[in-house]
């Protein structure tokens, strides 16, 4: 007997291998772009736009200094885009082509992503929408530049006992254009969690999504 809770878990296996790949092609661009020596291939495969950021960035380093604030923009919506495009679109599209379990597709395509760093979730109308991906991406990463970076390029968050922690006033709209608007730093520490130590019964259909959106 097939239980109804597998097709779940296989879309949450299709997310993870996204996550995956994104991983692998961001490690692969980045050392690509940086080595003299494969330079024809970096040109050839990296869009145009892109290498020219990352020769950029490359350049920065290497000079010892840090990249600007609309440099690091312009570098991350660059490569966003790109991954969106070639990678996650593709496997987005063909991970709910294949998950035919209406109730849990549309909760599914309705997630609300979370990051340690912000102080609210980014609530989704559409997952399979390329520009919401887009649009919440750009404001998930304004967000790390609210709170800050260390040298090595992460965003400066503790889990329990961040120094600095990013408050939002409730945006007017939706939007991540308005969410990321409403962002402001903040030194207070943070709440302590409001669920800390309570039950909350299970339920098949949500867990699943968790799991596969956080």
């Amino acid at each position: 007997m097939v239980r109804a809770g597998w097709p779940l878990h296989a879309l949450a296996e299709t997310f993870r291998d996204i996550n995956r790949r994104v991983c692998v092609e961001t490690w692969f661009i980045y050392r690509l772009t940086s080595r003299d020596h494969l330079a024809a291939a970096a040109e050839r495969l990296v869009p145009a736009d892109l290498h020219a950021l990352m020769q950029q960035c490359h350049q920065v380093r290497r000079s010892g200094q840090g990249l600007s604030a609309d440099k690091r923009q312009a570098l991350f919506a660059a490569f966003f885009r790109w991954e969106q495009a070639e990678i996650v679109g593709p496997g987005v599209e063909q991970a709910f082509a294949a998950f035919d379990w209406t109730i849990a597709r549309r909760l599914a395509l309705k997630p609300r992503v979370a990051f340690a760093y912000l102080p609210a979730s980014l609530p989704f109308r559409d997952f399979a929408d390329t520009d919401e991906r887009v649009d919440k991406g750009l404001a998930a990463f304004a967000g790390g530049e609210c709170v800050g970076w260390d040298p090595g390029g992460t965003v400066v968050v503790r889990l329990r006992h961040n120094a600095r922690r990013v408050r939002a006033r409730p945006p007017p709209r939706t939007s991540a254009r308005c969410y990321t608007a409403s962002l402001t730093c903040s030194s207070r520490p943070p709440c302590k969690e409001r669920d800390h130590g309570r039950q909350r019964p299970h339920h098949p259909v949500r867990r699943a999504v968790r799991t596969v959106f956080g």
